[in-house]
């Protein structure tokens, strides 16, 4: 599939929670930094939208050094294979997932514990591959990708044997692991060339479930490169929303749809009294934003009330604890912002050993209720007990910001 012509790399992803197209973003835009993507038709437009003598370094130092500092082309194709490529009935599972782990989130832990165990996983693999088989062999051929970047375990074994079987090709094929600690043994495919992995527990887990230890890389997360810009004034940041510049500031996010809790912590702060404001990203629940908006102005802490942003840097940086679920991608860019954590739940299985993670590395705690929610931030705000700067300065020491760049 390779050429004389500007080589091309796949990401695969699939739209199963936000946090994989995220990831395959953050890789894109940092590579697009290090080196320009090419613009060839039908490319998009610039996507990084950051000037790189922004950053606090110089994104070419991550050229290979066989390059000798001279600049390649390539391309970037981000496609989700089940909806793209899969047949019906995957699609409409697939579309499930949101709901699932919402509304019947027992079911899906059965479902997802069930399938970890390598017999009943084989089964799965088997139905997953006869799903996007035909459209993965119509799509392939004129993807014609060189280099292929899986970002979701179930699409790395069905894409490489129709790559390597079907088409007879040898395309190298690198994986990123987008759980922190704990992830379902469909991410473990020893035929990849290399794995990349956020953390040692990810990195010792996967040598168990059967992944050559040389192939791991234990780099990080990856997030996107605007986390690594200087932040914006935090004082101008707050007092755009309304908010007091000196105020301990809490922020809360639900995700991209505003799930779980969000609602009812929030409530449960602007009632606790504490010297404190707060900061809702409701993102994409609309009906929340405006319940949430209409009772701000009577509030008993200063709020702002906002929907879906693209300034979660800013917010975060503005912010001095974050209150949300286990979701790797938001607890990666936490710590980048050296934000302590008060977690309120995780998705079943590939979420539930966030929480032992940030526990056990002293960077926040769970709180699973809206009460257990302000008593977190009271120890915070009130007690003296250096439990908040503790929590603040461990969340730096975890975090690698630049994880985006090494990967890319």
């Amino acid at each position: 599939m390779a050429g004389s012509r500007v080589p091309r790399i796949l990401f695969l992803i699939a739209d199963t929670g936000g946090g994989h197209r995220s990831a395959a973003n953050a890789i894109r835009a940092a590579m697009d930094l290090v080196a320009r993507e090419s613009d060839i038709p039908d490319a998009p437009a610039p996507h990084a939208a950051i000037d790189p003598h922004e950053l606090p370094f110089s994104p070419i130092t991550y050229l290979p050094s066989a390059w000798s500092g001279a600049l390649r082309p390539w391309h970037g194709d981000i496609h989700d294979i089940f909806q793209e490529c899969g047949r019906s009935p995957i699609r409409r599972t697939m579309k499930m997932y949101g709901p699932a782990v919402t509304n019947t989130p027992t079911l899906y832990a059965g479902f997802y514990y069930a399938t970890n165990v390598p017999p009943i996983f084989a089964a799965l693999s088997a139905i997953n591959k006869s799903q996007i088989r035909r459209g993965l062999i119509e799509e392939l051929p004129r993807w014609r990708p060189d280099l292929i970047v899986s970002v979701h375990p179930l699409l790395t074994q069905p894409t490489l044997e129709i790559v390597r079987r079907v088409f007879r090709a040898k395309i190298p094929a690198i994986t990123v692991v987008t759980d922190l600690v704990r992830f379902h043994r469909a991410w473990a495919m020893p035929d990849v060339d290399l794995c990349i992995v956020p953390t040692p527990a990810a990195r010792d887990l996967m040598v168990q479930m059967g992944m050559p230890a040389a192939k791991i890389r234990l780099v990080g997360m990856p997030i996107h490169p605007k986390f690594c810009l200087p932040p914006a004034e935090r004082s101008t940041t707050l007092t755009s929303m309304g908010l007091v510049p000196d105020r301990f500031t809490v922020l809360l996010v639900g995700g991209g749809d505003g799930v779980g809790t969000l609602g009812d912590s929030a409530r449960a702060i602007a009632a606790s009294g504490l010297p404190i404001q707060q900061i809702v990203v409701t993102g994409r629940n609309r009906h929340l934003r405006a319940e949430l908006a209409a009772e701000a102005k009577t509030m008993g802490v200063p709020s702002a009330i906002l929907g879906f942003v693209e300034n979660m840097p800013d917010l975060m940086r503005a912010a001095n604890v974050i209150v949300t679920k286990a979701g790797p991608g938001t607890i990666a860019e936490s710590l980048a912002c050296g934000l302590p954590i008060i977690l309120t739940g995780a998705i079943p299985g590939q979420e539930v050993g966030n929480i032992d993670y940030v526990e056990s590395q002293g960077a926040g705690e769970l709180a699973r209720t809206p009460e257990a929610v302000v008593e977190a931030l009271r120890r915070f705000v009130v007690d003296d007990s250096g439990a908040y700067i503790a929590a603040r300065e461990r969340a730096r020491q975890l975090s690698n910001p630049r994880a985006s760049f090494e990967i890319a």
